[in-house]
């Protein structure tokens, strides 16, 4: 019953949810305590909310939007509003607050590599990305641009990944940023920032570059066929 400015709903919370951020059919009631459920998840799993084992919490997130498609955009907005001006922290409470914002951001990984979002909300999210990707925080900007990545590959392929059979694979999906070990299955813009450490200045994926060598090399420019 008091007035609460549009910023404040779409920036950081420690407080879960009253109502979806998204609009939802006033009469599914279940919809709507599924994505408050869900916010609850996130603070749960980003430790805002302190839990025995929160890392718990990423299954249950996926395990909701793949049951429940409809709340995909709603909790990718929920991410977004918990990645928008976190508090500014006293001196004692940063590095609490920084594992928050880190742990949220790896969370934002997870669900954008394994489900793209609808149409309408694909722009809005991107550009929260593209924004982020500036950020002067190290891991903020590398997590941000990493998520752009991944979100442009799933929202191109219109569908969700397949559930995988690997044990515990959704909580490896963020230390993948930095492992720079996937060509096959991945875009192309994954591959060139796979090989941005160490092949800066290449522009191509590099087995693209070891293809195009070795044909020219075989001389492949002077004989007839496919490749020519």
């Amino acid at each position: 019953r008091k007035n609460i400015s549009i910023d404040s709903i779409s920036e950081f919370s420690t407080e879960p949810l009253t109502e979806p951020l998204i609009p939802v059919p006033p009469k599914d009631t279940k919809l709507v305590k599924l994505a408050l459920q869900s916010f609850k998840y996130i603070l749960y799993y980003t430790k805002v909310i302190p839990q025995k084992n929160p890392k718990i919490y990423l299954t249950h997130i996926v395990d909701l939007l793949y049951n429940n498609p409809q709340l995909r955009d709603e909790t990718m907005f929920q991410l977004i509003k918990q990645t928008r001006k976190p508090p500014a922290a006293k001196e004692s409470d940063k590095e609490k607050e920084e594992e928050w914002l880190r742990r949220t951001w790896m969370l934002f990984v997870v669900v954008v590599t394994v489900f793209p979002s609808s149409r309408n909300s694909e722009v809005w999210i991107k550009s929260h990305l593209a924004r982020e990707s500036k950020s002067h925080i190290d891991f903020v900007s590398q997590y941000a641009s990493f998520s752009y990545i991944r979100f442009s590959a799933r929202c191109s392929l219109g569908k969700p990944m397949d559930p995988p059979s690997e044990i515990d694979y959704f909580n490896k999906i963020p230390s993948q940023m930095g492992m720079g070990f996937q060509a096959f299955g991945a875009s192309i813009y994954e591959q060139i920032w796979n090989q941005r450490r160490t092949l800066l200045r290449l522009p191509i994926p590099f087995y693209l570059y070891l293809m195009s060598k070795m044909l020219i090399e075989k001389g492949a420019e002077h004989v007839e066929g496919i490749f020519r």
